[in-house]
C-alpha cells in the first residue's frame, strides 16, 4: 500500500489535488471512470495541459460541464448519487 500525505494548511481546490494526482501518474480514465460509476457519464469532459508558471512546471486541470440544465447540485444530491452508484460499497460508507 502507499500512502500520500497532502499538507494544505491554507486549503487546496479540487482541481488542483486532480491536477496534482494526475502528475504523479494516475491516469485520468480513473477519475473519470469513477465520475461513471456516480451516474455522470457524458455530464464532463475533463482536460490536463502542462504549464509553466514562476519558472513552475506543474499540470493545470479543465473540467467541463456538459450537462445542459444549469442548475447545481446540493450536498443532499450529490449524497444520493454516491448511495446510488455503483461504487464499491465500502466507498459508498466512506
Amino acid at each position: 500500500m502507499r500512502s500520500l500525505f497532502i499538507d494544505c494548511p491554507t486549503g487546496l481546490s479540487g482541481d488542483l489535488i486532480l491536477a496534482g494526482l494526475i502528475d504523479l501518474g494516475v491516469p485520468i480514465s480513473v477519475i473519470e471512470e469513477s465520475l461513471f460509476l456516480v451516474g455522470l457519464k457524458n455530464s464532463f469532459s475533463i482536460k490536463a495541459v502542462e504549464s509553466k508558471s514562476f519558472g513552475l512546471r506543474g499540470l493545470r486541470l479543465f473540467v467541463k460541464s456538459l450537462e445542459t440544465s444549469k442548475s447545481e447540485r446540493s450536498w443532499s444530491d450529490i449524497r444520493h448519487l454516491i448511495l446510488n452508484s455503483d461504487l464499491s460499497s465500502k466507498v459508498r460508507s466512506n
